[in-house]
């Protein structure tokens, strides 16, 4: 991390910014911009039979990335404060990408077969084995930052700037703005815990449940909130209660599809002015990796956007389509 602790109090912070390749540089900075891109699209071709196996790859590949930047921020001591900023923006853009119930809900006719079933459940334990540690990386962040805006004798000379909402704000100087985003953080913990709990409930309720009818069926693969009014509703007016679910469906593809591209155009904005105030882009050139070397998370991020192109590709049938009119379009010239 930025920092060191000895006796429980901050020693030493790495306060100047300074070109950090693996997460500020252009090249892996647009890949992972592209590879965010390229999910909301994925997310955007509607599949009637439910999540598949190209669901799961995108959340793999998401939960992946994000875990990836989250253990290099930890384990580098050389990294410095407007970074590990940096790197919980990426970590939110990916959490965003992911495939939810949400998502799940959105291909209602798909939600019966046990194949989507299962696939739904794998969604569904992934969030739970990545969400926790990338929850707890964003909130000890901000516990950190807070604790250097406590303390007037570390970074004295300041620690760089970050970008809330568009307004530019020094990090070592306390500020309304880092209030807000660590509330928000451990609302977002709450929030976390109260939707595991919720999921636990679920579970429950639904072993004890016999012959399952089709509306059941269909809310038991929804949202958790979705399925909990579902079931207050169900246990204020009785079982002769049905729900409109293709609408619900369609609400629920559209809240995530916009909360996906809110998220991703919040993030590409705020990272790029990021750079630009703490002129990270103009460092030093002894700052800079040689050109003939490449690391593992410079490897990994255009991987990961090649086989979330490839994903696109067979959604759109792309390739099919290219095989299909090409012979006319030789013709034609």
């Amino acid at each position: 991390m930025f920092y060191t602790l000895a006796d429980g109090t901050l020693s030493t912070v790495n306060c100047q910014p300074s070109l950090q390749p693996d997460i500020s540089g252009l090249g892996i900075r647009y890949a992972r911009y592209l590879q965010g891109l390229l999910c909301i699209l994925l997310a955007f071709k509607h599949v009637p039979t439910g999540p598949s196996s190209a669901t799961i790859v995108n959340n793999l590949s998401c939960q992946v990335v994000s875990m990836i930047l989250v253990a290099g921020v930890y384990f580098d001591r050389d990294i410095d404060v407007v970074h590990s900023l940096i790197a919980t923006h990426f970590v939110v853009l990916f959490r965003a990408c992911n495939f939810t119930a949400l998502d799940i809900a959105a291909a209602a006719e798909g939600i019966q077969s046990k194949k989507g079933r299962r696939m739904g459940c794998i969604i569904r334990v992934l969030e739970v084995l990545t969400s926790p540690v990338l929850l707890a990386y964003n909130c000890g962040l901000w516990v950190m930052v807070r604790r250097l805006q406590r303390h007037d004798n570390v970074c004295p000379q300041g620690a760089g700037y970050w970008i809330f909402w568009g307004s530019i704000y020094q990090i070592k100087v306390p500020n309304t703005a880092s209030n807000v985003a660590f509330a928000i953080t451990i609302l977002e913990v709450v929030n976390y815990s109260v939707q595991l709990m919720m999921e636990i409930g679920r579970q429950c309720s639904n072993l004890r449940g016999a012959q399952w009818s089709a509306e059941q069926r269909l809310a038991a693969g929804c949202d958790l909130r979705i399925w909990w009014l579902w079931k207050l509703r169900r246990w204020k007016s009785g079982e002769t209660v049905m729900w409109n679910w293709n609408i619900i469906s369609k609400w629920s593809r559209r809240i995530s599809q916009g909360f996906r591209i809110v998220t991703f155009v919040y993030v590409f904005i705020t990272t790029e002015i990021t750079i630009l105030a703490n002129h990270i882009s103009s460092a030093a050139p002894g700052e800079h990796q040689h050109p003939s070397s490449w690391t593992f998370p410079q490897i990994f991020a255009i991987c990961n956007t090649l086989t979330i192109f490839s994903l696109c590709c067979l959604r759109y049938k792309i390739l099919s389509e290219l095989i299909r009119t090409t012979p006319s379009l030789l013709s034609v010239l």
